[in-house]
């Protein structure tokens, strides 16, 4: 009989079992296999060494069954003593790996016991059994969650499957994400100081101490960053959700300054890029392709450099837009703000893209008519579109422009 089919046939019959004889047939199969390896010590007998070798994923598989529930529920127990007998007990009674995806290929889920069970699995095993058990439609219980957020060893293609397959998952279980107690200390942090360059650049040295020890790589870097920007404004109560930006934006370029510039006190600021980025969000959901946020862009006419708030492209054509959260405009702001970055814009296309579209994105129209009336002429000077709404209005009236 397959290994496999063995399992299955046991899986119910240990799950009805109480926790004591679970614990207690679970370790019948150490005991033997203890004897096993004994009788090879004293006896120096190959043929058992042998036999040893082809039951060992039988024997092992078998206690993983039995014991899993039962290791599920001490892993999320954060207790020194405890940690220390469990964990070496877990590795060895992990079965092999390719047993393991072949079981939880076929597993069932039925009731909340065999959702312990493969939830437990995920402290123990890597991104690809995690993605397995994903893909078979299995999803995390809560004490799956505490194991995931206490390893903190889940990469983000691993993460976005998790919630694309509705898993209430929270960027604390990405890999090497900093402890809920530091980012609540960072917050406070710029709260109180409203430093943001002091915060940043401790973050940035704990970064570095991973990269230098190999823990990183280049995108994980990226990834933990704009992880721990987006938990450190959930804080401030600037976001709600931070997946709603994490998991459409990620890596994308400027995605990660922004954030920076977003976790600052000043109000104006924050409402602005919070904008472009979910204008970006909802570009992505719309099968859009977001190529740049927040751009550095030197125009040859403003001291120093300006930056470009999107570059996008929405049926292959390519938009470069300003975003605009003004509750309402004067003429000042209009010379001051508007009319120089319509000539950035300009200079973007003359240099980088002639072919580019340019768009001026405004949440709010503005209430003086003649403002408005001034503002569109500037527009019409400059070759640039005025669009008013928020941002699903702007991306659908995008959507139709195009077609």
């Amino acid at each position: 009989m397959p290994v496999i089919d063995l399992f299955l046939i046991i899986s119910p019959l240990f799950l009805d079992l109480t926790l004591f004889y679970q614990i207690l047939i679970a370790l019948i199969p150490f005991f033997l296999f203890l004897c096993l390896l004994i009788w090879v010590w004293i006896n120096n007998d190959l043929w058992v060494w042998s036999f040893i070798k082809k039951v060992s994923s039988i024997v092992f598989g078998t206690a993983t069954i039995a014991s899993m529930s039962f290791f599920a529920r001490i892993n999320t127990i954060d207790i020194p003593i405890i940690n220390a007998i469990s964990k070496p007990i877990i590795k060895i009674i992990v079965p092999e790996k390719y047993i393991l995806i072949e079981f939880i290929s076929k597993l069932k889920i039925s009731n909340p016991e065999e959702i312990r069970i493969v939830s437990a699995l995920f402290g123990k095993v890597d991104n690809e059994i995690i993605e397995k058990i994903i893909s078979n439609g299995i999803k995390l219980n809560d004490e799956g969650l505490k194991i995931l957020s206490k390893n903190k060893t889940v990469n983000v293609k691993t993460y976005k499957l998790l919630f694309n397959s509705q898993n209430k998952v929270t960027l604390d279980i990405l890999n090497h994400a900093f402890p809920e107690k530091q980012i609540i200390e960072w917050t406070s942090q710029i709260q109180k100081s409203g430093d943001v360059e002091i915060v940043t650049k401790n973050i940035g040295q704990k970064i570095s101490k991973l990269v230098s020890s190999n823990k990183l790589t280049k995108e994980e870097v990226t990834t933990l960053l704009e992880s721990t920007f987006l938990r450190i404004i959930q804080k401030q109560g600037k976001i709600k959700q931070p997946n709603d930006l994490f998991i459409p934006l990620n890596g994308i370029d400027g995605f990660q300054t922004t954030l920076r510039k977003i976790m600052g006190v000043s109000d104006n600021v924050t409402k602005g890029h919070l904008l472009t980025l979910d204008l970006a969000k909802y570009i992505k959901q719309n099968n859009g392709v977001v190529k740049n946020i927040n751009m550095p862009f030197n125009d040859g006419i403003k001291l120093g450099t300006s930056d470009i708030d999107l570059i996008f492209t929405i049926k292959n054509k390519t938009y470069v837009a300003e975003v605009k959260n003004y509750k309402d405009l004067t003429i000042n702001s209009l010379n001051e703000t508007f009319k120089p970055d319509m000539l950035t814009l300009q200079q973007y296309s003359k240099l980088k893209d002639p072919n580019c579209e340019k768009i001026f994105i405004l949440k709010n129209k503005p209430s003086n008519d003649h403002v408005r009336i001034l503002l569109e002429k500037y527009a019409q000077d400059y070759g640039v579109k005025i669009i008013y709404g928020n941002p699903y209005e702007v991306v659908n009236n995008l959507m139709k422009y195009v077609q």
